[in-house]
């Protein structure tokens, strides 16, 4: 899935205390390609 792809290279760039920050990128990114799919 492309979705979850980028979801892992966001974790991977994260800090893990950067959980907060992370949820942000994905819920960005769902967005973004949201707005591709369509």
């Amino acid at each position: 899935m492309f979705f979850r792809k980028h979801l892992i290279v966001i974790s991977i760039r994260q800090p893990p205390n950067g959980q907060r920050n992370l949820i942000v990128y994905v819920f960005r990114i769902d967005i973004i390609l949201a707005i591709d799919n369509s």
